[in-house]
């Protein structure tokens, strides 16, 4: 029978256990098997921005840019002397 020395050897090296640990796909899948944790608020940009409000996360709402872009133009207009 063979011994296999386990501090000396192969058996735990960083190579070895990365090999054996790619060898499964994994998914992440959890977050998906609570429910009612997230409710789905689809956005229209590109990114959102996130903060903390009462220990938890929040979406923080944004305007496309090209809204903004309008809203300032006339904001600026209307502060234009005549």
């Amino acid at each position: 029978m063979a011994i296999m020395d386990v501090f000396l050897g192969d058996a735990f090296s960083a190579r070895s256990l990365t090999a054996a640990v790619d060898r499964y796909s994994y998914v992440p899948n959890f977050l998906e098997t609570l429910s009612g944790l997230f409710t789905p608020k689809p956005v229209r940009t590109a990114e959102v921005w996130i903060e903390e409000r009462d220990f938890a996360p929040v979406l923080i709402q944004t305007s496309p840019a090209e809204r903004l872009r309008r809203s300032a133009a006339a904001s600026s207009a209307r502060r234009a002397p005549s």
